[in-house]
């Protein structure tokens, strides 16, 4: 799969025009930092490129964000803040396997973006694979056009079990713009989840995103 047909995938179509509603472009780098790991691994087992980008497969269906997000986890989200945009799914035979829900309200980096991602490998324990997400949540640092300028971990109860979150206050490298990021690793269904949200400084509200998090089961 091409890079062209991929960001082609994570442009969603609102209708009548020629205006199109994405994600900001750090949000792209996180999925492509997601995606690429994933390939890079399976062509690692002797999977070749077209073989291995075939196995992903794409939705442009607010209802399918929905439905992925259902397979993952039971969470409230405020879909007036971040309404569903699709989903990404990737699976080689069991061994390996990706699923995510996307939601985004606009296009550009101005967005409020809610990633939800699950992630099996075969053989891994839930320890080894909290810790396979939290490298790629580093990762995603490294690659982002935000400058982290404080941070804290909260921890969040779920099901009984804390779990780590971190609150940051980030700025736009590019133009300045202030943003707020949550992320975090939980058990899912199946599996383990991670969540990542990217707010705007003037549409965050934090009791709304902690009723958020409080609704994970």
């Amino acid at each position: 799969m091409s890079r062209d047909r991929f960001e082609d995938e994570l442009e969603y179509d609102d209708g009548p025009g020629p205006q199109k509603s994405g994600m900001s472009t750090g949000m792209k780098v996180f999925l492509w930092i997601l995606v690429g790991g994933g390939v890079c691994m399976l062509i690692c087992c002797g999977v070749g490129i077209y073989f291995a980008s075939n196995m992903m497969s794409f939705s442009d269906k607010p209802a399918d964000a929905i439905a992925t997000t259902n397979e993952i986890t039971t969470i409230s989200i405020p879909q007036e803040q971040f309404p569903p945009k699709g989903s990404m799914k990737m699976d080689f035979f069991g061994f390996y396997s990706m699923k995510m829900a996307i939601y985004s309200d606009e296009n550009g980096k101005g967005a409020n973006t809610l990633f939800l991602m699950n992630m099996q490998i075969a053989n891994l324990s839930a320890d080894e694979m909290e810790t396979s997400m939290k490298d790629s949540m580093g990762q995603q640092g490294q690659g982002n056009n935000l400058q982290i300028d404080s941070s804290e971990v909260r921890q969040i109860d779920i099901n009984g079990q804390n779990h780590d979150f971190t609150f940051s206050e980030a700025t736009d490298k590019d133009d300045g713009g202030k943003f707020r990021q949550i992320q975090g690793t939980f058990p899912a269904k199946q599996g383990t989840a991670f969540l990542m949200m990217q707010i705007p400084e003037e549409d965050y509200n934090e009791e709304a995103v902690m009723q958020m998090l409080d609704s994970i089961e």
